[in-house]
């Protein structure tokens, strides 16, 4: 088991809490303290309001009234308070014409007003809404200077230098807050990355590691990643909570429309038990009422209930990440989710180009070892059958050295076609074996082990182990060797029995034996293996160099059993 994650998203890194409020949240309670402080402000001195007192209390109260609705509706509502957002906006717009109007124009005490609403669409929408509101402003500042030059009989008309000073503050203010907004987009669009370790890296595609990332990224308590191969049928899902990996496979009929096809581009928060959805469109955030995007018996079957998906897309892998658990989900969350879609996606490709390199670089040592072998263990042996044909010629007297020579001899020229076969192998790419070939070529090994050694060597290939990659095919027979002199010299057996399958594209091989068994006694899973170091070591450094994993149980009474996973599928083109 790995140890438990340690999330350290963008959020969590701020550690006062009071800097880690989504946007909505900042906006709604702004507004609701400006509107109270304007109230406040009045009621102390309404002198400074112009004229027209009552009227502007009565529409400052209300507003104050309104904002608080708003954030106490979309405090805890990520749905509502996107919802709302544009309405909202648009009154803040009219309260602001309509206090201004009413309060001396263009020099009214609440024209600062403008900078919570340049901001606040800044935040809320970017640049394009920010400039859509500046201009507003700009229009309605230049009306109330218009209403004031236009104003009773004996007005003192415009006051130029404050109506300059006003509007360059204005301009340059909004010019400001939009370059801002712009800069910010950029930021928050940018990539991380996700890093690879050695361990991770080995891995295609690499899902703990791509897990763990989101989950950091995007503050998640759990997250879920549904992917598939392109080459094979099979949807995949991998999901990640308090550090505990949880791997499940499925066929392709299981969930054969994941996510609505309308929305499998981009990425979108849902409430599935609500059915709301919010997603960007054009870089604009739209909501959806009474619409679900994800498979229903998908969504049941995991628990994926409220949280965003994001789309992850390689060369030859593609799915969905859904993150789950968030605290303060909102809209916000949509352009990380954005950044964390492509990081993944990234790593996924970077894990097929890694998987490309190692491959090449696994034929070339290949190829180099095929003529090593030729050039050294080949002609070796080939020497050792001429000598021993020249013994055999020596000592033809006895008919007992003349039988022993020659069982070595045809030993020899089996080990020589079995080496010349392999060596074929490695030169070329590897291609799959039959079920027939593989048995015949392992009944063969069976043979010369029970004359090796002078036992009975029982041997099983069941039906449902089909093709096997040529490598492979090599790596199990020299398993078998080993474990047979292993249960001879260490455990003195005089009986090995050998059963080969496969199942969900594992292989399977138990040996066992009626031997003695090893020094230590029990049942000893693979990491029991690792940790104790016990059970035969180069077996087991076999078993690990081909992916797989190795299970011991042992006996002084009933010998040992050493059962022994690989996976088919690298092993193969």
């Amino acid at each position: 088991m790995h140890p438990p994650i340690e999330i350290e998203g963008s959020r969590s890194t701020l550690k006062n809490p009071l800097f880690q409020q989504r946007s909505g949240r900042v906006i709604a309670l702004s507004r609701a303290l400006l509107a109270s402080f304007f109230t406040l402000a009045i009621v102390l001195d309404p002198s400074d309001s112009g004229a027209r007192v009552d009227p502007v209390l009565l529409l400052v109260s209300s507003y104050t009234l309104v904002s608080a609705a708003i954030f106490g509706l979309t405090w805890n509502n990520w749905w509502l308070e996107a919802r709302i957002a544009t309405p909202a906006h648009a009154v803040d717009l009219l309260v602001f014409a309509i206090l201004v109007a009413l309060t001396e124009g263009y020099s009214s005490p609440f024209f600062t007003f403008f900078v919570f609403l340049v901001l606040s669409s800044t935040i809320r929408g970017g640049w394009r809404e920010a400039l859509l509101t500046t201009g507003i402003v700009v229009v309605l500042y230049v009306a109330a200077a218009g209403l004031t030059a236009a104003g009773s009989p004996g007005s003192p008309g415009i006051e130029i230098q404050r109506f300059v000073i006003r509007g360059a503050h204005l301009v340059v203010l909004s010019f400001m807050i939009v370059w801002f907004g712009i800069s910010q987009l950029s930021a928050r669009r940018g990539r991380v990355g996700m890093q690879l370790d050695d361990a991770g890296i080995e891995n295609d595609p690499p899902v703990r590691q791509a897990l763990e990332h989101a989950a950091r990224r995007l503050d998640a308590g759990r997250i879920v990643l549904a992917w598939s191969d392109t080459e094979e049928p099979w949807l995949h899902v991998d999901s990640i909570e308090h550090g505990v990996l949880r791997q499940d496979k499925f066929g392709p009929g299981e969930f054969p429309d994941l996510i609505e096809a309308d929305f499998g581009g981009g990425a979108f928060l849902f409430d599935e038990p609500r059915r709301r959805l919010l997603f960007l469109r054009d870089g604009r955030r739209q909501t959806l009422a009474d619409k679900t995007a994800i498979d229903p018996l998908f969504a049941a079957r995991f628990g994926v209930d409220t949280g965003l998906a994001i789309p992850v897309k390689a060369s030859s892998h593609e799915g969905h990440l859904f993150a789950l658990s968030i605290p303060g989900l909102s809209s916000d969350d949509l352009w990380p989710a954005v950044a964390v879609g492509e990081e993944v996606s990234a790593a996924f490709e970077h894990g097929v180009l890694f998987a490309a390199t190692r491959d090449a670089a696994t034929a070339r040592a290949r190829l180099v070892l095929a003529h090593d072998l030729h050039d050294s263990v080949v002609q070796f042996l080939a020497g050792m059958g001429l000598k021993l044909e020249s013994l055999k010629k020596a000592l033809s007297e006895s008919s007992l050295v003349t039988r022993e020579i020659d069982e070595l001899q045809h030993l020899l020229v089996e080990e020589q076609r079995d080496l010349r076969s392999l060596i074929g192998a490695l030169k070329k790419p590897p291609h799959p074996a039959s079920h027939a070939t593989l048995q015949k070529a392992l009944l063969g090994v069976a043979s010369r082990l029970e004359q090796q050694w002078g036992i009975t060597l029982d041997f099983s290939l069941d039906p449902s182990l089909g093709n096997v990659p040529a490598v492979l095919h090599h790596d199990i027979e020299q398993l078998i060797r080993e474990a047979a002199a292993n249960a001879v010299r260490h455990g003195h057996a005089t009986c090995v029995s050998i059963e080969a399958g496969s199942s969900e594209g594992m292989l399977r091989l138990d040996i066992a034996d009626d031997g003695s068994g090893f020094p230590v006694e029990g049942d000893f899973a693979d990491s029991d293996l690792r940790e104790a170091r016990v059970g035969p070591r180069s077996l087991y450094d076999r078993v690990h160099m081909l992916g797989g994993e190795m299970r011991l149980k042992s006996s002084a009474r009933t010998g040992s059993l050493v059962s022994i996973t690989l996976p088919l599928k690298g092993n193969g083109p």
